[in-house]
């Protein structure tokens, strides 16, 4: 495998899964799509009531899509303790630590709970950043994150062209 060309060591906090989550329900282009789609609907069925009659079925579905939004928020929460309730299961109170190493070919991540992964660069449909992360999206729909401020070789200014030289699309 040979020498690392970067190396990133943290604990998962709280805070870390809530901006993953964040970015993922709320800032990744199709959940966005998803929320205007919604807005719009909303929109046009607003307009249809107040000058083309008020059907009953018009208020129905107007209130059924008045519901996805807070839906919507009600799984992001759920989703966000979900992943807490994982890793206490897993840690008990203590936060996850990982380990990432990223190789020419592969990169290699080592968790406290045992678990370790060889991923191929290959695997990885793309990279999005966040204020404080780094999200590798991989094409079985894993995500692999990790803290920008977390690298404890390289420098993370120079992580995009390297992981971009690799074949992975930066969005």
């Amino acid at each position: 495998m040979g020498e690392s060309y970067f190396e990133v060591e943290f604990a998962q906090t709280l805070e870390q899964i809530k901006e993953l989550y964040r970015f993922n329900f709320f800032r990744k282009p199709s959940a966005l799509v998803f929320i205007i789609e919604v807005c719009c609907i909303v929109f046009l069925f607003i307009f249809k009531m107040i000058f083309f009659g008020d059907g009953l079925f018009d208020a129905v579905i107007l209130v059924v899509l008045l519901l996805l939004i807070p839906l919507y928020l009600l799984v992001y929460r759920l989703t966000v303790k979900h992943m807490v309730k994982r890793q206490h299961e897993l840690c008990g109170e203590q936060d996850v630590q990982a380990r990432f190493g990223f190789y020419n070919d592969s990169f290699v991540m080592n968790e406290s709970t045992g678990a370790q992964f060889t991923i191929d660069y290959g695997s990885i449909k793309c990279c999005y950043q966040t204020k404080n992360l780094f999200l590798l999206y991989s094409k079985a729909n894993m995500i692999y994150s990790f803290p920008k401020a977390a690298f404890t070789k390289g420098n993370p200014v120079y992580f995009i062209p390297f992981i971009t030289s690799r074949g992975v699309k930066v969005k």
